[in-house]
């Protein structure tokens, strides 16, 4: 029975994009939606009758919070140590720059040379949204740029 529910889950032909018809897009989502349920019900059922499956999972979710909380910690040693670079037999650990910059405390950005700096125009989304919810448009020469679609899975 679940490997009946893996391979029904599993798409037997390419993906194609439907053509404008609502009915075809409607039943791609039907599709879809119908997959995921069925993934998602072969998961919880594997989850609850094999316990090393359930265990795989715990032991994996651990293991990424393990690795947070001990990149935090191995990056602090480094810096405290002044190392950039650490090596054992198994792991090589290097400290590099993420190239990103900000400001030391207490400094104005005024005493940064100016070819370090740019200066930038840009549409505040927050005000045109807020503008937006007041006058019910949109202001003079600003265009909505795309809509986000949200999908979520009904419980059947």
């Amino acid at each position: 029975m679940m490997d009946e529910a893996i391979a029904s889950a599993e798409l037997t032909e390419p993906f194609e994009a439907p053509n404008k018809d609502l009915q075809a897009l409607n039943d791609l989502v039907e599709e879809y939606t119908s997959k995921e349920t069925e993934l998602m019900k072969v998961e919880n059922e594997l989850a609850t009758r094999d316990e090393q499956f359930a265990n795989f999972i715990t032991t994996q979710k651990r293991l990424a919070e393990q690795k947070a909380v001990l990149t935090d910690m191995i990056r602090e040693e480094l810096e405290k140590r002044n190392l950039s670079e650490y090596e054992t037999e198994s792991v090589k650990l290097r400290l590099t720059s993420s190239g990103k910059y900000k400001l030391e405390d207490g400094v104005d950005i005024n005493s940064v040379d100016d070819s370090l700096c740019k200066v930038v125009k840009s549409l505040d989304n927050r005000k045109i949204t807020a503008y937006r919810a007041l006058n019910g448009v949109l202001p003079n020469g600003v265009k909505d740029t795309n809509k986000v679609l949200r999908i979520s899975v009904k419980e059947r």
